[in-house]
């Protein structure tokens, strides 16, 4: 059986374990909803650090859901050699570029990608905005 100590402090796996636990209210058309979430962790007991960590988390989350939703990235079909690494970029760079624009605030990404793909003089407004 192998087991795992905490070398710096001398200490087995059960005591330098931390939980934490994040409350957040949203109000989406005039309804409030709360949440409350649990977190186990192995970092030190350190607000900064565990709430830095929190938040790089959702990043990532919200960023594939972003890429799930706007550019249907599950249901690809793209699996042979480096196509799936090279779509993948791809669809990074033109996430980071629409969200980006600023000429149509009210427009999601999802409108702003099809405008994109139907109008050359929007998609040429915002290449342009955002490489110039």
């Amino acid at each position: 059986m192998r087991g795992a100590f905490d070398t710096d402090n001398k200490k087995s796996p059960i005591h330098i374990v931390s939980a934490w636990a994040s409350e957040n209210e949203m109000v989406l058309v005039q309804v409030k909803t709360d949440e409350k979430r649990y977190y186990i962790s192995s970092l030190k007991d350190s607000i900064e650090e565990f709430s830095t960590t929190v938040r790089k988390y959702w990043e990532i989350e919200s960023t594939h859901w972003i890429l799930d939703v706007v550019f249907k990235e599950d249901g690809r079909r793209v699996r042979k050699d480096y196509g799936p690494q090279n779509l993948a970029l791809l669809k990074r760079l033109a996430l980071n570029i629409i969200k980006k624009d600023t000429t149509e605030p009210k427009y999601s990404l999802k409108s702003k990608r099809f405008a994109a793909s139907v109008d050359n003089n929007y998609l040429e407004q915002v290449l342009i905005k955002n490489f110039i």
